[in-house]
């Protein structure tokens, strides 16, 4: 998937009413100096010590009783890091927000499920 670009996402199908949700999620890990030295050469350990950079996103849209479609923009897709290793793109229903009281420090925490279900992708 080209982040540069907008992308359409759309589905059929689903509870009418119903609100969707659309992740995607971007991991790459990066050596922090640690090789290994083999013989004259030397290769980057990726395990730990690594730094992991990540990317999330999480958008929400309206569901009709014949399904939908949902335009992510390219400046979302660019907040990814480019993927080499692990990357998704998920979509499921989301539950019904219930808000949570008493947290100390907010003015207002919403809570939800999701059942979700995606692929392996790569954001390039």
């Amino acid at each position: 998937m080209q982040r540069a670009s907008d992308l359409t996402v759309s589905w059929t199908g689903g509870d009418p009413g119903s609100n969707v949700i659309i992740t995607g999620i971007s991991i790459v890990y990066k050596s922090i100096g640690a090789h290994i030295a083999q013989g004259r050469q030397s290769f980057p350990l990726i395990a730990p010590p690594f730094e992991e950079v990540d990317g999330v996103f999480t958008c929400t849209a309206a569901n009709s009783p014949t399904g939908g479609q949902f335009t992510i923009p390219s400046g979302v897709l660019m907040s990814l890091p480019p993927s080499t290793q692990t990357a998704f793109l998920l979509l499921g229903k989301m539950g019904t927000p219930v808000r949570l009281t008493n947290v100390s420090g907010l003015d207002v925490l919403y809570g939800y499920s999701a059942t979700l279900t995606g692929k392996a992708v790569s954001y390039q």
